[in-house]
């Protein structure tokens, strides 16, 4: 797999996050059903969020992704003690609806989740962690890595294998996806230091491969 598309969101002051360009990749595009949610650099290393108006969600997409096989790494910091905030990375979405599958972490519960995410917004969970594990304490920060290859999901916290799935509901290529949630009127609860996509980017013939280190004669 190779890097399609980084962003590490440095030098920005409050700017919806499609408004400017990643470090690597095309661009963000905001889901057409949530409203806009500008962010700034703290000059910390890491970025927060800003709702736009009353906006309860943030959800951003990047461009179609060149393989359905892809993972994204995303390190967060939690800055308040907000209840009802979820942090979330999505992978295979559909940009016309809410159809993807998606890996969060939610203070209402303590708890890490994997949903299969259908068309409409309808959740259907697939993997979670049955007790609170590795909660976010205030000021303090985890990486989260989600990947989907083929039909297995997992979802890794700070290199550590937390859920496994499998599903076939989703094949096709899509796009990656950041999603933010807070509750009522009070801030978004997570800042982000980078968010970057890994994808296979061609489709090699393993004996083709081999075969370079057998001087030029495949096994196969």
């Amino acid at each position: 797999m190779a890097t399609v598309f980084d962003d590490t969101f440095s030098g920005v002051s409050v700017v919806t996050i499609d408004s400017r360009a990643p470090d690597t990749g095309i661009g963000w595009t905001q889901h057409p059903s949530i409203a806009g949610t500008t962010i700034s650099d703290l000059g910390t290393g890491f970025a927060m969020f800003n709702a736009t108006g009353a906006a309860a969600k943030s959800a951003y997409q990047t461009e179609v992704l060149p393989n359905a096989d892809a993972s994204i790494t995303a390190t967060f910091k939690r800055d308040t003690g907000n209840g009802g905030a979820v942090i979330g990375l999505s992978l295979r979405c559909n940009l016309s609806d809410f159809a993807c599958y998606r890996a969060l972490y939610t203070t209402v519960d303590g708890k890490y989740h994997i949903y299969r995410i259908g068309g409409g917004g309808v959740a259907t969970e697939i993997a979670g962690t049955g007790t609170a594990f590795m909660a976010w304490t205030v000021g303090g920060g985890h990486t989260m890595t989600f990947s989907v290859v083929g039909s297995n999901l997992e979802l890794l916290v700070d290199a550590v294998s937390v859920l496994t799935a499998t599903d076939t509901t989703f094949t096709s290529a899509g796009r990656a996806g950041l999603y933010n949630e807070k509750s009522g009127a009070t801030a978004f609860d997570f800042s982000i230091n980078q968010f970057s996509v890994d994808a296979n980017t061609s489709a090699f013939n393993p004996a083709i491969l081999l075969s370079s280190f057998n001087g030029g004669f495949s096994t196969f």
